[in-house]
C-alpha cells in the first residue's frame, strides 16, 4: 500500500474508524507519502461523536437521520424502502462529490485533503423540504401528514384488479388533467385545498374512481393526458418500458469466456459518450493478483492497473487505489 500511494493520488476506505490507522495506512501516514493524496473514509456515524464506533446498516441510519419516522402509513408504522437510500445516496454518491471536489481544489492548490463521509450525516441532509419547515417553523414531519409523504392527494391509488399507480398532480394544470381523465372534472378545485380534512376526502373520491378500472385499463387512460400518473412496475416490468429502453440503461458486458452479462449502465449520458465496458471480471482473485505482479515488476511512470490507468490521462486523478 505504502507503494502503491507513490503513484495512486486518491484512497477509498470503509473500515471503521482506527482501522486504518492501526495498520498504519492512516490519512496521516500516506499523505506524507504523497502530499496530493486525497483520502475519503466511508463510514456509518463518521470519524467523530459518541457513535464512531458503532456498527450500522442503511435502515440504522435512516432511522437516526429523522427519515424513517416520517416515511410509512400511521397504522403501519416506517417501511423498508428496498434500496440503500443512505448507503448510496448517503455514502456513495456524497463522497464521490466530495471527492471531485477535492480533486478540483487540488488543481489549484497542488495538495491532497482527507474526506470524512458519514451515512449518517449525509442521509440527514436529504431532510431538506421537512428540515427547512423543521427548523423554521418547528412543525416536525410525521407520517402522512406533509404533502409529499402521504399527507395529500399524492399518494400512490390501487386499480380494481389490485395494481398500483403513482399520482403526482400537485400543480393545478396537472390536477385539471387527472380529473378530466377520471371524469371528475369537479373534484379539482379540491387538490388546491391545504386543509388536511379537504385532501382526505379528495383521497378518498380518486381511490373510488380508480378501483372502476383495471390497471391496463387505466395505463392506456393516463397515455393521453399529461397528468403526472404513472404506473407501479416492477422492476421487469421497467426493464421493459420504452422510455428505460430508449435510455439504455442496461449494458451487455463481455463475460472471460466469450458470452455476455446484462448489468446495469451508467444512468448518466455525457455528450462525448463512455468507454465500452471491457469485461465483466475474472475468476476470484486472479485478476488482484495479476495486478499485483505486474505493477510491482513495472517501471514507476508505468506503475497501473485496468482502467485506473487511463485515468491519469484525463487529466483530473492522477489514479485511483
Amino acid at each position: 500500500m505504502r507503494q502503491l500511494v507513490q503513484d495512486y493520488d486518491i484512497v477509498l476506505e470503509q473500515f471503521r474508524p482506527g482501522v486504518m490507522e492501526r495498520l498504519g495506512l492512516g490519512y496521516q501516514a500516506l499523505k506524507a507519502i504523497n502530499p496530493r493524496l486525497i483520502y475519503v473514509s466511508i463510514t456509518g456515524y463518521g470519524q467523530t461523536g459518541p457513535y464512531r464506533d458503532r456498527a450500522g446498516h442503511d435502515i440504522n441510519y435512516l432511522a437516526l437521520a429523522g427519515l424513517a419516522s416520517q416515511t410509512g402509513r400511521r397504522d403501519q408504522g416506517p417501511l423498508p424502502l428496498g434500496i440503500q437510500a443512505a448507503d448510496i445516496a448517503g455514502g456513495s454518491l456524497h463522497g464521490v462529490i466530495g471527492l471531485l471536489a477535492a480533486v478540483i481544489a487540488r488543481q489549484h492548490s497542488g495538495q491532497g485533503q482527507y474526506l470524512d463521509v458519514s451515512m449518517t450525516d449525509c442521509v440527514f441532509s436529504l431532510n431538506a423540504m421537512a428540515g427547512a419547515g423543521y427548523l423554521a417553523c418547528g412543525v416536525e414531519p410525521g407520517m402522512e401528514q406533509q404533502v409529499l409523504n402521504g399527507g395529500s392527494f399524492y399518494d400512490y391509488y390501487r386499480s380494481r384488479d389490485g395494481r398500483w399507480l403513482s399520482v403526482g398532480s400537485l400543480e393545478p394544470v396537472f390536477m385539471q388533467q387527472l380529473c378530466q381523465a377520471l371524469g371528475r372534472p369537479e373534484l379539482a378545485a379540491q387538490g388546491l385545498s391545504p386543509l388536511p380534512e379537504q385532501q382526505q376526502a379528495l383521497k378518498q373520491a380518486l381511490q373510488v374512481e380508480f378501483e372502476k378500472h383495471d390497471f391496463a385499463e387505466l395505463c392506456q387512460l393516463f397515455a393521453g393526458f399529461d397528468a403526472c400518473v404513472e404506473p407501479v412496475l416492477s422492476l421487469g416490468e421497467a426493464l421493459e418500458h420504452p422510455q428505460l429502453q430508449a435510455r439504455q440503461l442496461v449494458s451487455q458486458v463481455p463475460r472471460e469466456d466469450g458470452s455476455r452479462q446484462a448489468q446495469m449502465a451508467c444512468p448518466l449520458k455525457f455528450s462525448e459518450g463512455l468507454p465500452e465496458p471491457r469485461h465483466i471480471g475474472a475468476r476470484l482473485g486472479r485478476i488482484p493478483i495479476r495486478c499485483w505482479r505486474n505493477w510491482a515488476t513495472a517501471p514507476s511512470a508505468s506503475r497501473h492497473c485496468g482502467a485506473s490507468g487511463s485515468s491519469r490521462s484525463c487529466g483530473f486523478a492522477e489514479a485511483v487505489l
